[in-house]
């Protein structure tokens, strides 16, 4: 917990188990947990690559607040994976 935001660090389904609103159901539980402890946002990391999560992140309230070109080695030149960090405030509910 820094600055009073819950950092997802890892949030996956199983690929078996996708599309059957798992994940929608496990990430609003989340959320319920962060609002209950006195979380402000939920912030999480995931690639420009991944569409898919990008779209479920979004569709869960998410938005894109940060971008590291370099977050994963230093030398990318613009064509590699770039991090884009997402939140969810909170108290804005």
């Amino acid at each position: 917990m820094w600055n009073n935001t819950l950092l997802l660090w890892y949030f996956q389904v199983h690929e078996n188990h996708r599309r059957k609103f798992y994940g929608s159901i496990l990430m609003n539980k989340m959320i319920d947990l962060a609002k209950e402890n006195g979380f402000r946002a939920v912030t999480l990391e995931t690639q420009n690559t991944n569409a898919p999560a990008i779209h479920f992140y979004k569709q869960c309230g998410f938005m894109i607040e940060g971008v590291d070109l370099s977050f994963y080695t230093n030398l990318d030149n613009g064509n590699e994976e770039i991090a884009l960090f997402m939140r969810k405030k909170l108290d804005e509910e």
